[in-house]
């Protein structure tokens, strides 16, 4: 089976572990950055007044919003550089006389769209544009690195071989390589085939060269989800031989009822010997 060999060091041990450690603050870090109130000019998309009002139906944007405002109160010296937080006063004001609290909510970076996922879907006039572009960007030197890292692991396993003097030691070995070179490219062919076609498309999404918003649920909610299913029934020698074992088992349970539904016309076409009987006697008696 294949497995990540253990540290050989204490040294070695707090390294891996601050390693792991210092990928998943990133990641959380990342992911949590939307949420940071003092940066919502950066992230939040629009804001919902209701539907009371005409003049703000659906979840306008900054844009829209300073057309409003600037139609009510003039042209504003801060024009496009108006921050959420100005704009909902400036409403406050507007609607103080029709309204003790005045609705604000706030579009968030996450559940924009039909999907609460990670905004993956900019253009240029998005409040998240750079940052989306930076997290795709990240996201390629990733793969990168995995693609270079499993490479090198898969060409030190081979390299192993050549010092090993006893045969039936080096076909172990060798069996044990070309199975960690296999998980190898399987790992890195997953992780191509889930990511890099939708960063191509995200790109090509960003840059107008398409629209991809339809097909956005589905990289979101089957295949980039699946990746992370696939890998770690690549690691596993136990998972695998339980999913084989399962796939065995429903193969041959396919295998016995097409069998059974071919056999029930065979029996239906076979001829009937008790009636070919009956007529033999018939014949017999005639004579």
């Amino acid at each position: 089976s294949f497995a990540i060999p253990s540290p050989t060091s204490r040294k070695h041990k707090l390294k891996l572990i601050v390693v792991i450690l210092a990928i998943v603050l990133s990641a959380l870090l990342i992911a949590l950055i939307p949420f940071v109130g003092s940066l919502e000019d950066y992230f939040v998309n629009g804001l919902y007044h209701g539907s009371e009002i005409p003049l703000f139906l659906g979840a306008p944007d900054k844009k829209s919003h300073i057309g409003i405002l600037e139609a009510y109160y003039g042209r504003l010296r801060s024009g496009n550089l108006l921050s959420w937080e100005l704009i909902r006063q400036l409403l406050k004001h507007m609607f103080s006389q029709d309204y003790s609290e005045f609705p604000n909510k706030k579009v968030q970076f996450y559940g924009n769209d039909a999907v609460c996922a990670f905004k993956y879907l900019v253009r240029k006039e998005d409040p998240q544009y750079l940052f989306v572009w930076v997290t795709h960007i990240i996201q390629i030197v990733c793969f990168m690195i995995m693609t270079v890292s499993y490479t090198i692991i898969a060409r030190k396993s081979s390299r192993g071989l050549v010092k090993v003097a006893d045969k039936k030691t080096a076909k172990s070995l060798e069996r044990r390589s070309l199975k960690v070179q296999g998980v190898a490219t399987v790992i890195i062919l997953t992780d191509f085939i889930s990511w890099i076609p939708f960063i191509v498309i995200c790109i090509l999404h960003s840059t107008e060269v398409l629209d991809a918003t339809k097909w956005y649920s589905i990289f979101t909610l089957v295949l980039n989800p699946l990746n992370s299913v696939i890998n770690p029934i690549l690691l596993n020698s136990k998972i695998r031989e339980s999913i084989i074992k399962m796939i065995d088992k429903i193969s041959i349970r396919a295998l016995v009822i097409t069998q059974e539904t071919i056999a029930i016309p065979l029996n239906n076409m076979a001829p009937n010997k008790s009636a070919d009987h009956a007529t033999a006697v018939v014949v017999h008696d005639k004579e």
